[in-house]
């Protein structure tokens, strides 16, 4: 616990939390500003808007949290203390990407909050879109969870493999954009923010998920939790057998 509450007490004094929860936010606010502009269409199609921005801007945010978290150990200097705890580097790592994947959650809570006001407030349906929200909550947070989960892993790797918050920035647009790109292809279940995102889709309608149904949820849950494993395994690796003695 104690390594969980010094882990937020960093981001306590990190200003880029607020830019990583707009760029969270940033789907709301495009498909907010485009029922505003345009006219106002069903609660439906404003959630299936949003989502897809989300399965792209949403992993690129998860990421970029988790190793801005990892590379702000070198970059404020403060590697040596952290690393001197004389706690084992597993657990180090594992209060980082815990803390990194509460605060993920948080912001994917605050985008599906942001969401439901927009449907409410701006969609034709009005009062009318509590039953599409309500259809689409269980959809919205597996796939949330999933992303969570990659994410921070990938993140966590990135960060300890390269230390540099260019490396991480870089890796999370390019994850990012690959989660979204591949959404429409039949194969997609092997890209976990693709997966993802098809099914908090077939939530609001069947038909948007993968033909064959059975074979993609099986084959997408087992990559997605093969993925999670190995990244964070690696990362592990990656980080234990660092030198233990750094500037």
């Amino acid at each position: 616990m104690c390594l969980i509450v010094n882990e937020l007490c960093k981001f306590r004094r990190d200003r880029s939390l607020a830019f990583l929860l707009a760029l969270a936010l940033l789907p709301v606010a495009t498909g907010a500003a485009g029922t505003l502009i345009g006219e106002r269409g069903a609660a439906a199609d404003l959630v299936f808007f949003i989502n897809n921005q989300f399965s792209m801007f949403f992993p690129m945010a998860a990421v970029m949290l988790a190793g801005s978290a990892v590379c702000r150990e070198w970059r404020d200097g403060t590697y040596l203390s952290w690393v001197t705890y004389g706690i084992p580097r597993g657990r180090l790592l594992a209060a980082k990407a815990a803390v990194c994947a509460g605060l993920s959650a948080l912001m994917a809570l605050a985008v599906f909050a942001a969401l439901a006001l927009a449907c409410l407030l701006l969609s034709a349906d009005g009062a009318g879109a509590v039953p599409v929200l309500a259809a689409f909550a269980p959809g919205f947070a597996a796939e949330a969870l999933s992303v969570v989960v990659v994410s921070t892993a990938a993140g966590v790797l990135v960060g300890v493999a390269s230390r540099s918050q260019l490396a991480v920035s870089a890796s999370a647009v390019a994850y990012g954009f690959a989660s979204c790109l591949f959404i429409g292809a039949e194969w997609s279940f092997v890209v976990p923010g693709s997966f993802a995102y098809r099914v908090a889709t077939a939530c609001l309608d069947p038909a948007t998920y993968y033909d064959s149904s059975l074979a993609a949820t099986g084959g997408g849950a087992l990559a997605t939790l093969a993925a999670a494993i190995v990244l964070a395994a690696v990362a592990g690796v990656v980080f234990s057998r660092g030198r233990k003695v750094e500037p």
